[in-house]
This record gives C-alpha cells, structure tokens and sequence, in this order.
C-alpha cells in the first residue's frame, strides 16, 4: 500500500493497484466491543425520487419504498427501526389504496 501511496505519476493499472492492494495488510480496530458500535448504514434511494406522503417512487410507477432501501441517516438509538417501521407501514398503506391521489393516510 505504501508503494501506491508514494508514487507521483498517474498512471498506475488496475492490476497493478490490486496486487499491492493484496500484498499489504489492513488492521482493523474498533474502539468499543462491535456488540455496541454505532452500525449505520448508507446510500439507497434519493428522497427526492419518492413522493413523501406515499413513499411512492416518481421513477417507477407502482413501486413504493421503504426502510433501508431510502437514503435516510438518523442517530442510534432506535431511530432506524422506527424509520422503517414508520415507512413501511405509510407505504404498505399507499399501496393497498386504490390510487395515488387516495393513498395518502397523511391527507
């Protein structure tokens, strides 16, 4: 890894990249037992391609999202399990509505 790090020019391959990739070794350390390190989880979803009081996606029609599948951070402490709860009941909710426009149990 130190060899991939010095270097200056640009022009390292692929391959090359992933052999010293594997020659070198990566320690790993948690300051706290991994029993009660903070797990997060990243990405999904934009919330700008779901309609909010449906979880309906505007890029697929049909499709509503919920849970972890949704790019939505929150703190430890339960905020997660409540995220899909609360998502997953709106959107199982809008999506057992005959339409859209009466999907919303926020409305």
């Amino acid at each position: 890894m130190r060899e991939l790090c010095n270097r200056d020019d640009d022009d390292i391959s692929s391959t090359r990249s992933l052999a010293v990739l594997e020659e070198d070794a990566f320690p790993l350390s948690c300051p706290r037992s991994i029993a009660i390190a903070p797990q997060v989880t990243g990405g999904g979803v934009p919330l700008s391609e779901l309609n909010l009081k449906t979880m309906h996606s505007k890029v697929l029609p049909g499709v509503f999202l919920c849970g972890e599948i949704v790019d939505v951070f929150g703190r430890i402490g339960g905020f997660n399990f409540y995220w899909a709860w609360v998502s997953g009941r709106l959107a199982g909710l809008s999506a057992a509505a005959p339409s859209e426009e009466d999907a919303s149990p926020l409305s």
